[in-house]
């Protein structure tokens, strides 16, 4: 197809908007649609791979900025870089991913009469924005021709915004369902970047008081994946909290792999829009943990049901949710059966 489509992403790391620029990006591609994939980063930071079918684009631009001033340089730097590969490579349509990219893109663009497509992946009524970057929304979100959220809550904000000129909800894609594996450990895995976001920090306080319920659960694991700028803050508050010995750190790992290893998958969230990693460990009928965050965007999920929800940010309420599966051998039954019953009857609708 003559249509030029770009998609936008700061970076091809490990995390759940990347993982859906690039399943969309190979799937398009797959479907001869003209696919390029500009990122902000450098390509030897890609922890994905593209399809020999599309184009890549990396401009190498980022940098950490010390201070507001190098901050507005580094953004002007990256609007005027992203502007000119647009124009040099001929790009029509533009889909950017993740407010701060979409932004840029949203001023790249403008006058230059292309479409632009910007996906908000947060659940934006709680997302933890700087000022700044809300105020610079405002102004940029009306130029888009679509705004796409990945949740119901997005596209009713959204929908209440004036001038934004349509809004359209725009799910993550499903993994096929996995067949089962026979877990016999009993240990926990949580997935996602290392930021206030993901709630590492509640699920270890409420790992620390689980450990401390009963002398047998002191062999029992937690393994987080995941890579952030909070890493050296949660390992330190690891350490403070005496659980080093029963905490597992891994990065850039096949969450499949994983959760073949892992018996429980928990997910503590404070905010999300729909998670990648829940999607995935529901797939594999991981019984799971969530923060009412973590799962409010998947319908058919349900409390003690086919799976555990806690109320976000409840330390006790999440320690007590952990010894409920681990002394409740019935439970992990039902829940792994009703889970298992319930994505299949999703995926397939």
């Amino acid at each position: 197809m003559n249509n030029k489509i770009a998609l936008i992403c700061s970076n091809l790391k490990v995390g759940g908007t990347q993982n859906v620029v690039v399943n969309a990006s190979n799937i398009l591609a797959k479907m001869n649609y003209n696919i390029t994939v500009i990122t902000f980063s450098d390509e030897d930071k890609d922890f994905y791979n593209l399809s020999d079918n599309v184009s890549r684009i990396s401009l190498g631009i980022i940098k950490n900025s010390n201070n507001f001033f190098e901050s507005i340089y580094n953004n002007v730097f990256r609007i005027i870089k992203l502007r000119s590969i647009i124009k040099k490579e001929k790009i029509d349509t533009c889909v950017s991913f993740i407010t701060d990219t979409n932004v840029i893109t949203a001023i790249a663009l403008i006058f230059l009469k292309k479409r632009v497509i910007l996906s908000e992946r947060n659940n934006p009524y709680i997302s933890n924005e700087k000022i700044v970057w809300k105020l610079l929304k405002t102004i940029t979100y009306p130029l888009a021709k679509i705004i796409t959220a990945n949740s119901e809550k997005g596209v009713a904000f959204y929908t209440n915004k004036r001038f934004i000129k349509k809004i359209a909800y725009l799910p993550n894609p499903l993994p096929e369902p996995q067949p089962d594996f026979n877990r016999t450990s009993q240990n926990f895995l949580s997935v996602g970047k290392l930021h206030k976001q993901k709630g590492h920090d509640i699920l270890l306080q409420a790992f620390a008081k689980f450990l401390k319920l009963r002398e047998s659960y002191s062999s029992i694991t937690l393994t987080i994946a995941g890579e952030g700028k909070d890493e050296t803050k949660l390992k330190k508050l690891t350490k403070e909290l005496g659980i080093e010995k029963n905490v597992t750190w891994l990065k850039n790992q096949n969450i499949y792999l994983l959760l073949k290893n892992h018996s429980f998958f928990v997910l503590a969230s404070r905010y999300e829009g729909t998670s990648n990693a829940v999607i995935e460990a529901i797939s594999m009928s991981t019984i799971s943990i969530l923060s009412d965050e973590a799962s409010s965007s998947i319908e058919f999920l349900q409390n003690n049901h086919n799976c555990i929800i806690f109320p976000s940010e409840d330390i006790n309420s999440l320690c007590l949710s952990m010894q409920k599966l681990i002394e409740d051998s019935e439970l992990r039954l039902q829940l792994g059966n009703n889970l298992k019953d319930d994505y299949n009857n999703y995926y397939a609708n």
